[in-house]
């Protein structure tokens, strides 16, 4: 099953009075939660989280300078090229981004931190 298609069972489940539905595949898992009409999906790929590691050196930014909130949460489904943070240099802001689609995992890197070439930035999961 490809998470588009959980995705369309998770709509279907919302005309349901199922609360709960587990898919399991060779893939993954796909926890799909209906709260009175109101689905939520969860993904859990068996895959291995893969580093994404800097491309230079800079200030590693999880969140844009004028929001307060991070770009990308954990457990959340990334597309390819989709910005997951930012490298400061100086006064520019470089985009750091998903090199593939999959599920982000969690910053290795510290917000603000100084990070070198090739300094492992986050974990990405493999759809």
């Amino acid at each position: 099953m490809t998470n588009d298609q959980a995705a369309l069972v998770a709509g279907w489940l919302a005309a349901t009075d199922i609360a709960l539905l587990e898919l399991n595949g060779p893939d993954g898992q796909w926890l799909i939660r209906n709260e009175g009409g109101k689905t939520t999906l969860t993904i859990s790929s068996t895959r291995p989280a893969l580093a994404v590691s800097a491309s230079h050196s800079g200030v590693f930014l999880t969140h844009h300078p004028l929001q307060n909130h991070c770009l990308v949460q954990p457990e959340t489904v990334v597309k390819q090229g989709q910005i997951v943070g930012l490298l400061q240099a100086g006064v520019l802001l470089l985009p750091v981004v998903a090199p593939h689609d999959g599920v982000f995992v969690h910053y290795l890197s510290a917000d603000r931190s100084l990070v070198g070439y090739a300094t492992p930035l986050f974990e990405l999961r493999p759809l």
